[in-house]
């Protein structure tokens, strides 16, 4: 057990401190700075755990901290078993319950692609602070109705014609 848990933190040490994901594993990982935090951390989780998903510890999911001193890495590892617990984890992942994840650690750490283990960065796409998908070079907000009169001339000249008239 005890070489499992230094290489897992070793795996760890990687990432940045925050939410990390294993889809694969179905696990998932709150890195900390140091031993207090993740212990405060894990009895943060089990609460968060119960009262939004309503899953019992160690029927749905088994939940550890790891501490390695040589890599100083503090984590938090919760395992999900039962398919109530999947569940969880793939609302987690997906981001479907935002205020689960923010009490877990996850929304107040940006986080980037890196941090959800075994994905790659898409090469036109950044994550968002709400951890959604970005697409670069694409427009999501509407111009003001003055800004988008100026760039058709038709439409701006039929206003002006309608607002001499109503003068």
């Amino acid at each position: 057990m005890k070489s499992e848990n230094s290489e897992l933190a070793a795996d760890l040490s990687k990432f940045k401190p925050g939410l990390i994901f294993d889809a694969d594993g179905v696990c998932l990982f709150g890195k900390h700075q140091d031993e207090m935090s993740a212990w405060r951390s894990k009895r943060r989780w089990v609460e968060v755990l119960h009262d939004y998903f309503l899953l019992e510890l160690e029927r749905d999911y088994d939940i550890e901290v790891i501490s390695d001193l040589h890599t100083m890495t503090f984590a938090v590892s919760c395992t999900f078993s039962s398919a109530c617990g999947r569940y969880a984890f793939w609302r987690l992942i997906n981001h479907q319950a935002p205020e689960a994840e923010k009490k877990l650690g996850g929304l107040s750490h940006q986080p980037a692609a890196s941090q959800i283990i075994g994905e790659t960065p898409k090469a036109n796409s950044a994550r968002t602070a709400s951890g959604s998908t970005k697409i670069e070079n694409e427009t999501w907000i509407v111009a003001p109705i003055g800004e988008a009169t100026d760039r058709n001339n038709d439409s701006a000249q039929i206003l002006k014609r309608l607002l001499k008239i109503f003068q």
